[in-house]
């Protein structure tokens, strides 16, 4: 099948960076991953601050609290233009030939632009005059929060369309759900979070008190908090489950006590954080209380670099110089980025307010798994050779979500044109495929499934 408007992944055009021409590609990915390693680090420190920041006040207050707010405000600020950088240019062809995309990169990078304007003014509002508004902090969470739920709705309802098309993959259908779970987690999130801040004072000092709320039982803010924990855990462990089928060929590769050691241990901590919820343990001092939630803190965290690592153990296999390769080590940066975003809140309304920089990430961190899923599945399903290579790679379990996402792009870009060819020109549609045009588009949609199925099955082994 021709390349005919997509993009090939082995298109020299494809390979330019934020720093130059192709020449300097693999130069370029590597300093992108340098950047990616220190946002990572400087979102893991906002974010244990920001669950122990009621036990830091007088540190957090001082002179050099605000610093070091200020420096992870910075790296992160920076962090976010490169890697906006690097996805523009990576993905030049792409959003030239999908309006959808073109569009929703433009959100993203306004949305992006604007929180960092938002943290910039409140950094300049503190340093002024020592104080800063709550509802700095809503716009914040609202912007970063609609975003995300918004790419995950797109993501969700792509990667259903890809499944009814293609009901192969396991692995498909967990993320589907997942996502799709994760987007109306979302949603009671920034409504929750909206609410608790609206109740806060209108401007917080450094003489503000520092509070987690707690709900009374029966309320609708009680309510909305065990749907989020339910609906988090229940996305985590489908997130979980296809990191599983993803890792399950390296079982034999790096041994069955190494594998699920590494699949493992992430979802043991995971769990091991709820302990207190259960009643297993509850702190009973101030510095038990301390040391568990910078504990709890990272609850996530582990399991984004887990669900990160399937797509760059994944992309090692793909072949050198393939912009593909890109693909899939964006969305891996994509999951890391989401589940440490996820894990702030902004409900403390501490000075200065540690986690707002992690909160900013949640809507770019959505889109990078999107754009990273997405770009793959065009690129798969346009380039012949590819495919071939990535069929030769699922028959040892290690790429089925690549064949399976990249197989459904193909077929639905094949019913699109079919269907397109049937209203154009009819004479010329049953002169070349054998369709006639007295078809309906229902029966020309289930001839087309025909042909399909039957050239699957003469391809099997």
């Amino acid at each position: 099948m021709p390349n005919e408007g997509f993009p090939s992944p082995h298109n020299k055009d494809n390979h330019q960076t934020f720093f130059g021409s192709s020449v300097a590609s693999s130069r370029n990915a590597k300093i992108l991953a340098i950047v990616f390693i220190v946002v990572v680090l400087a979102l893991i420190v906002d974010s244990m601050i920001n669950q122990v920041s009621d036990f830091l006040v007088p540190q957090l207050t001082s002179i050099w609290g605000m610093i070091s707010f200020i420096i992870i405000a910075f790296v992160s600020g920076i962090g976010q233009f490169l890697i906006l950088e690097f996805i523009k240019h990576r993905t030049k062809d792409i959003r030239c030939k999908f309006l959808h995309i073109k569009i929703l990169h433009g959100i993203t990078t306004t949305v992006q632009y604007f929180l960092l304007a938002v943290i910039t003014a409140l950094i300049l509002e503190m340093l002024l005059s020592s104080k800063y508004q709550t509802g700095i902090l809503i716009t914040v969470t609202i912007a970063s929060y609609s975003l995300n739920i918004v790419t995950l709705g797109l993501l969700s309802k792509k990667l259903f369309s890809w499944y009814m098309t293609n009901r192969t993959s396991v692995v498909v259908i967990l993320y589907a759900v997942s996502f799709t779970i994760a987007a109306l987690t979302s949603l009671v999130a920034a409504y929750k979070w909206s609410l608790v801040l609206t109740g806060k004072q209108p401007e917080i000092t450094p003489q503000t008190e520092v509070i987690f709320p707690s709900f009374e039982p029966n309320s609708l803010l009680q309510s909305l908090t065990g749907f989020y924990q339910y609906s988090s855990d229940i996305s985590f462990a489908l997130i979980w489950l296809a990191t599983l089928v993803l890792l399950y060929h390296y079982r034999h590769r790096e041994g069955r006590t190494k594998y699920w050691l590494i699949m493992g241990l992430p979802l043991v901590y995971y769990l091991s954080t709820s302990i207190d919820t259960i009643g297993f343990y509850i702190p009973k001092t101030e510095s038990e209380e301390f040391f568990f939630y910078m504990y709890t803190s990272l609850n996530s965290t582990a399991g984004g670099v887990l669900f990160g690592l399937s797509f760059w153990v994944t992309s090692k296999n793909l072949p050198h110089g393939s912009i593909v390769k890109d693909y899939m080590i964006i969305t891996g940066y994509g999951f890391v980025l989401f589940f440490i975003s996820d894990q702030a809140t902004l409900i403390a309304a501490s000075y200065p307010p540690f986690g707002i920089a992690t909160v900013s990430f949640y809507g770019l961190s959505a889109y990078l798994i999107f754009l990273g899923l997405y770009s793959t599945a065009i690129s798969v399903a346009q380039d012949t050779k590819f495919r071939v290579f990535v069929r030769k790679l699922a028959k040892e379990h290690s790429s089925r979500l690549l064949d399976s996402i990249g197989s459904s792009e193909m077929e639905f870009e094949i019913q699109k044109k079919v269907l397109r060819l049937a209203k154009i020109n009819s004479e010329t549609m049953e002169r070349e495929i054998g369709i006639k045009s007295a078809l309906s588009e229902n029966e020309v949609k289930e001839y087309l499934t025909e042909v399909i199925n039957e050239i699957k099955s003469k391809q099997k082994p």
